[in-house]
């Protein structure tokens, strides 16, 4: 939402919900993501709902199974062991493996990779060795596919909030063979596969981005809407596309709340809420 200065809260214009026949939500994008490979960037801007970690959170912010149905912790509080939820896909139809986060979490401390935010991922033992040439090879990553649906984490020492980690977004998967086939253009709309619930069916660069809902996604919970559509509107613009029907949710300046919460249409649509 658009910040209201020092009262920390935010506003936002929300229109009427489509009928169930469209289904179709214009959400914009407040600028261009610089990719959708959160693997390498997690602050890209993409977005996040293509992909699926192993725990995502609920709306309290606490860390629920997703990808995994199920973990279980050593008694040393080292060890985490995630079951994976058989049967699920990518958008192309590989299944999802324990191997895939494997490799993901590898790739992502792997230097060579040049992730930014790899130190998120530092928990893991020898992570950072890795990361930072400390001597350690991406082979002694404590991260370990046991079967195909069974992934062991090992950490560095007892780490009680590592879940909240495996719920981040430093903790979402890429699809390997895109990845090897088209490097730095693997997230191209013509490219992308995905494991979330929504796949990205166009990525036109600077204007707009189209999702839609991923019909064969095993896990909840599912996309309700059948697509989206994403401009990208430039935060300052957004209210004035809003008021022109060209999207169908704003963030708004604090400089125009009050005009809105008089206006008998507008007023309804307002949403404000607290950041704090």
């Amino acid at each position: 939402g658009g910040e209201s200065g020092a009262s920390s809260s935010a506003a936002v214009a929300v229109g009427e919900m489509v009928d169930d026949a469209q289904q179709v939500f214009r959400n914009p994008f407040g600028s261009e993501p610089s990719s959708q490979d959160f693997n390498k960037d997690l602050y890209c801007g993409g977005e996040t709902e293509l992909f699926a970690g192993l725990l995502r959170f609920d709306v309290d912010y606490n860390p629920v199974p997703y990808a995994a149905e199920s973990y279980e912790l050593s008694d040393d509080g080292t060890v985490y062991t995630f079951k994976l939820v058989e049967g699920m896909t990518w958008s192309n139809g590989d299944p999802v493996t324990a191997s895939d986060f494997e490799w993901s979490y590898k790739r992502q401390l792997d230097p060579a990779t040049a992730a930014a935010y790899a130190a998120f991922l530092f928990d893991i033992k020898n992570g950072e060795s890795v990361n930072t040439g400390g001597g350690a090879t991406v082979d002694d990553i404590g991260v370990k596919a046991l079967d195909d649906l069974t992934l062991e984490i090992t950490l560095e020492g007892p780490r009680g909030y590592f879940p909240t980690v495996m719920a981040y977004v430093a903790a979402l998967p890429a699809h390997r063979a895109s990845v090897e086939e088209f490097g730095d253009k693997w997230t191209e709309a013509e490219n992308i596969v995905t494991n979330g619930p929504w796949i990205m069916t166009a990525w036109d660069h600077d204007s707009q981005m189209i999702f839609e809902r991923y019909e064969d996604f095993k896990l909840e919970p599912k996309a309700k809407l059948r697509k989206r559509i994403s401009p990208i509107v430039d935060s300052a613009a957004q209210l004035a596309a809003y008021e022109a029907n060209e999207i169908d949710r704003a963030q708004v300046p604090v400089a125009e709340i009050k005009r809105l919460q008089g206006d008998p249409q507008l007023s309804k649509e307002l949403q404000t809420f607290s950041l704090t």
